[in-house]
């Protein structure tokens, strides 16, 4: 029998089963909704919140580097993007806060794939379109796969379409056990792309407009949440559900 669970007021089905494409229908219209319900909660979110994050991270600036160690995150490397939304990330990330994060270029989501994989302590699972070179050529994020996998967490990949990323193909040949990257072999109508950590810390991206991949400077619309179980547990079965697709292992 299947359940019925409301995640911010949106009624989302649990427990289906893999029947044909169907199934991908549903979950597309689900994460729609979701989209929406997630542009709400952030609108409505207390700003002041926001505000104590960025205040607390500011405070504990000092210590930060001494408790870090080599995990700190190396401002340099994200140039392009301000310390204002870094701080706010790193600290929904160190006090596993619950809220939506807005994620609007490219450059943010690389900052936001990083702080999430720096952050799994079990498992990393990952349904994009092709590894695209953009965010996934990228030496620090390789690194932090590697340094992941090599702290025993498991990492799994499936993709819409064959791998582009050289590094990740790479990184998949150096650790054939800790890591599996497929992709399907029919096309489904699951538009959104996502990264989930351990069942609770996520980001989601919706399809891309055709505006927005006709300019020099591409957009992204995606949301991340660092402390979310209920979501994150839909998210899981949602890759689960891919899982019983037909594939092919790179």
């Amino acid at each position: 029998m299947n359940e019925t669970l409301i995640v911010g007021g949106v009624a989302v089905l649990g427990g289906i089963s893999i029947m044909g494409c169907k199934v991908f229908w549903i979950w597309n219209y689900v994460l729609t909704r979701f989209k929406r319900v997630v542009i709400f909660l952030n609108r409505t979110m207390d700003k002041g919140k926001k505000q104590k994050s960025l205040n607390r991270s500011n405070s504990k600036k000092k210590n930060m580097s001494a408790k870090e160690g080599s995990s700190h995150i190396d401002n340099s490397i994200f140039i392009d993007v301000s310390p204002e939304y870094q701080n706010l990330v790193k600290n929904a990330d160190r006090n596993n806060e619950d809220f939506f994060i807005d994620n609007s270029t490219v450059d943010h989501a690389k900052f936001l794939t990083y702080t999430l994989i720096k952050r799994a302590k079990k498992f990393i699972k990952i349904f994009t379109g092709n590894l695209s070179e953009i965010y996934y050529d990228n030496g620090i994020i390789v690194r932090e796969m590697q340094r992941k996998m090599n702290e025993g967490v498991e990492i799994q990949i499936i993709t819409r379409e064959a791998t582009k990323s050289k590094e990740m193909l790479e990184l998949k040949n150096r650790n054939s056990t800790k890591l599996s990257i497929s992709y399907l072999k029919d096309k489904i109508k699951l538009d959104n792309h996502f990264l989930l950590v351990d069942s609770s810390a996520f980001r989601v991206e919706f399809p891309h407009n055709k505006k927005d991949r006709e300019t020099k400077t591409f957009n992204v619309y995606g949301k991340a949440n660092f402390n979310n179980v209920e979501i994150g547990n839909h998210i899981c079965t949602i890759f689960k559900n891919l899982k019983k697709l037909p594939s092919l292992s790179v």
